[in-house]
């Protein structure tokens, strides 16, 4: 940030992020059932020095400083017909 007005003269973060994805096959038969799982986290490793931190890696919290750690998880229902 080159503006004088600026308190803050650059940011700099380091995350490191991991996606687990299980995915199954579908039950036998003329309909057939299957399900999908993923689950993501994300890990701060350093946000800078002397307040450096806040690139935008990590989500914020109430205080609006980031994070240290987050995840989430989803799932997914499937269903085939037939060969389709």
């Amino acid at each position: 940030y080159r503006e004088q007005s600026s308190s803050q003269a650059k940011r700099e973060d380091w995350a490191q992020g991991v996606t687990l994805l299980w995915e199954s096959g579908y039950t036998e038969g003329t309909v057939g059932f299957g399900l999908d799982l993923m689950g993501m986290v994300g890990l701060k490793l350093d946000d800078g020095a002397r307040g450096e931190g806040g690139g935008g890696l990590m989500p914020r919290d109430k205080n609006g400083s980031s994070r240290d750690h987050y995840g989430k998880s989803a799932a997914t229902a499937k269903v085939k017909y037939a060969n389709s």
